[in-house]
Parts: C-alpha cells; structure tokens; sequence
C-alpha cells in the first residue's frame, strides 16, 4: 500500500472516531444523529522517519542525515570535556 494511502486511510479512521460513526450506516451523520460503536484505536500506527540514536528525535530522511551527523560530533565533543551527553528528553 503506498504511504499516501495509508496515511489517508488513517486520517479518514481518526476522522470517524471524533465524530462518533464507527460505522457507514448510521442516520444523520455523527453530531445529531444516531452514532454506532465508539472510539477505535488505529489498526496500525505508520511511521517512516528515522530516529537518531543519540537522542531519540525522529527525522525525515534528509534531515535525519543531517542532524545524526551534527548530534554524533556534538556527543563526542561532551565525552571529550568528561560531560553527561547532550540529547535525549528533559
């Protein structure tokens, strides 16, 4: 399936959990009408950015380059000086 259609598909499925419709058949749409079954988690959560492994952001493809370079050189410069690394979530 390509990437669009699964990030469509999962849009369209978060869109039917807000408005309450869990199925095509209800009366009256999701704000006055009858609503069917409630909130459906999305089968699967799709994620194609790249995390970097010195602190844990996810990038895009070019930007990943990028940044896992500038967030090597920036964790070897604080194991140099004896200090905790840098990155990771506060």
């Amino acid at each position: 399936m390509p990437k669009w259609k699964m990030q469509s598909e999962m849009f369209r499925q978060a869109m039917r959990a807000a408005n309450g419709s869990g199925s095509s058949n209800n009366v009256g749409g999701g704000y006055g009408g009858k609503s069917g079954g409630g909130y459906q988690p999305p089968a699967e959560e799709y994620d194609d950015r790249t995390p970097c492994p010195y602190c844990g952001r996810k990038f895009n493809e070019n930007a990943a380059k990028r940044h896992i370079t500038h967030c090597e050189q920036q964790s070897k410069k604080a194991a140099m000086k004896g200090g905790p690394p840098r990155g990771g979530r506060r």
